[in-house]
């Protein structure tokens, strides 16, 4: 599978706002053990915090309720990100990043319906990875033949797998039945980030325990 975002987007368009929110947030739910681990690390960031904004999405999807004006979830959010002078992990570092964006921009999204928010949330999985492969192979950008051979990667491949299962899945889940299917949306996103983290800290060079 290539990266396509128009694509997503095409399909996110087609939803409601909810079901949208939901797409961003399970990516977002994918990367938020890189946060914790990063932060277990180095002492930085506030993982406790980022938890509540995430949990705040979910609850608001579940009950397709509408973004709440006060406090300004997204301002909280986005004052999470780590600094990048903590540099090391550096790829860890990143992904811990991607986290609490993947979550500013499912927040965006509750708060506006815009698709686009959604879709720059599942971009900033795909490029979590994408770094991380890069870092792993060593590989020259430049080469020919080497976008390909990143994106060929099974950890992307898998990645993208999950957000067009997601996402049809989204497209097509009876609304009598969506409270129950957002509740299995978010274990199973937990589940797979297991393997995400995993991953990430291998690469890292981080002991997983």
């Amino acid at each position: 599978m290539d990266y396509n975002e128009g694509k997503a987007l095409e399909m996110l368009r087609g939803m409601s706002v909810s079901s949208r929110v939901a797409f961003a947030s399970s990516c977002a739910e994918r990367l938020l053990p890189a946060y914790h681990k990063f932060c277990l690390l180095t002492g930085a960031g506030d993982p406790s915090t980022l938890d509540r904004m995430l949990d705040a999405l979910w609850i608001g999807v579940e009950k397709q309720s509408n973004y709440p004006k006060n406090p300004d979830m997204i301002e909280i959010s986005m004052s999470l990100l780590i600094d990048e002078a903590s540099t090391r992990p550096w790829v860890l570092r990143c992904a811990a990043n991607d986290a609490a964006t993947a979550v500013v921009y499912g927040l965006r999204c509750w708060k506006t319906g815009d698709a686009q928010e959604a879709a720059w949330a599942a971009r900033r999985v795909y490029e979590a990875l994408d770094r991380a492969v890069i870092e792993r192979s060593g590989m020259d950008m430049n080469a020919p033949g080497a976008e390909k051979a990143v994106i060929s990667d099974p950890l992307i491949q898998a990645e993208l797998h999950r957000q067009k299962r997601d996402l049809t899945e989204l497209t097509t889940v009876d609304t009598r039945e969506f409270a129950g299917f957002i509740h299995a949306l978010r274990a199973r996103a937990r589940s797979e980030a297991r393997l995400i983290v995993q991953a990430l800290l291998e690469i890292s060079g981080v002991p997983e325990n």
